[in-house]
């Protein structure tokens, strides 16, 4: 009796380098064009990317004024905003203060959990490093846009496609 194997050969993969400024490659993405899901989920990330960020930035604004409140009129820097790094800190924070880095390390976390889920586990570490900034999230998104259109899926027509296909049909009464 001999044993059997299958042979798997992936096709239709899209593979984008990253690379840092030296044009060296640090971390490699890979898309499976082939999955019939795959624009959904471009599109899912897009919008929870963006909600995300969209509450960091409102949560900050709210936190801020509330920071302003407490006659503090200069934030301490926090080099690496995780849960940890708060609760260690030496220095004295206002209650605001806390609450703001506690709502910045609690989103970032989120932010990174989206990332990774759409582009496999390890992949924020890799690009972001220990490293938090909602702008440097953004352009890495943003930067995508362009790809995602190489590989035919446009998130504007998704969006219109998906709207048509789940919007409410007006009922017509003869």
């Amino acid at each position: 009796m001999s044993d059997g194997s299958i042979r798997i050969i992936k096709k239709n993969i899209y593979t984008i380098d990253l690379k840092d400024k030296e044009d060296n490659v640090f971390h490699t993405l890979q898309f499976h064009l082939g999955d019939a899901n795959f624009p959904v989920k471009v599109l899912e990330l897009y919008d929870d990317a963006y909600k995300e960020i969209s509450k960091i930035e409102e949560k900050e604004s709210e936190l801020k004024k509330e920071i302003l409140s407490e006659g503090i009129t200069e934030v301490p820097e926090i080099e690496s905003i995780t849960v940890d790094n708060i609760k260690n800190i030496e220095i004295e924070l206002s209650p605001a203060t806390r609450k703001f880095y506690y709502m910045e390390a609690e989103a970032y976390e989120r932010l990174r959990e989206i990332l990774d889920n759409f582009f496999g586990r390890g992949t924020c570490q890799a690009i972001f490093g220990d490293y938090n900034d909602k702008e440097e999230f953004a352009d890495f998104i943003n930067n995508l846009l362009p790809e995602f259109e190489k590989m035919g899926v446009r998130i504007q027509n998704i969006q219109q496609n998906m709207y048509k296909k789940y919007a409410p049909k007006k009922n017509r009464v003869i």
